[in-house]
């Protein structure tokens, strides 16, 4: 699938839905705008956030409750961490 637009010297690769801006940016961005490409590379390039680091966070919130104040935050991690390990057990067995 196409934009509905397309400039005269404009890159045939920046026109598809998939197209990834950054290595043009990478590719052609540098030589035709050197200053603008280092902002549009910061920009860019910033992490996002992953929904197994979105569910990791709400599973550590739901261990590290007001009821279980106590624990020691290494126990709470490997709370954590084991029911990270189960889940993508479960998700391997249900693949087979």
């Amino acid at each position: 699938m196409k934009h509905g637009w397309a400039a005269a010297d404009e890159d045939q690769d920046l026109q598809s839905l998939d197209a990834d801006p950054l290595a043009w940016w990478r590719r052609r961005g540098r030589m035709k705008y050197p200053t603008l490409a280092l902002v549009v590379q910061r920009v860019f390039a910033g992490g996002g956030s992953s929904v197994q680091d979105e569910r990791n966070a709400s599973a550590a919130g739901r261990v590290m409750d007001n009821r279980r104040a106590g624990l020691k935050p290494e126990k709470g991690e490997s709370l954590v961490r084991a029911r990270s390990e189960l889940m993508r057990d479960r998700v391997m067995n249900q693949s087979d």
